[in-house]
């Protein structure tokens, strides 16, 4: 399992691709993240730069963590391990900041 960081480099963790195009993220819950989601998210956020916004009860209006949330059964948190691990396969091309994170696409 590879051990990345969360963009920030706070958080670190592991996770897990499958053989259908999806992963896990390796902590409480054990999370799938589908190749569904991947395209939902490639398609929404093609050729765009977003902020990350992953604060739980008051995500950045516009930002990925807003939109997992309401795009997903999942949290504005889990987007930050999302967003780690699109980057660390190439989804996201750059992400860049330490207070305000920003997700190129």
């Amino acid at each position: 399992m590879p051990k990345i960081s969360t963009l920030s480099g706070q958080t670190v963790f592991e996770y897990t691709l499958d053989d259908r195009g999806g992963f896990y993220i390796e902590y409480s819950g054990r999370p799938y993240i589908s190749k569904k989601l991947i395209d939902k998210i490639r398609r929404e956020f093609k050729n765009k730069t977003v902020p990350g916004g992953f604060g739980m009860t008051n995500p950045i209006p516009g930002g990925f963590g807003e939109w997992i949330r309401n795009n997903s059964s999942l949290t504005p948190r889990h987007g930050s391990h999302i967003a780690a691990v699109l980057k660390e396969i190439g989804v996201i091309k750059e992400s860049f900041g330490k207070k305000l994170i920003m997700l190129q696409f």
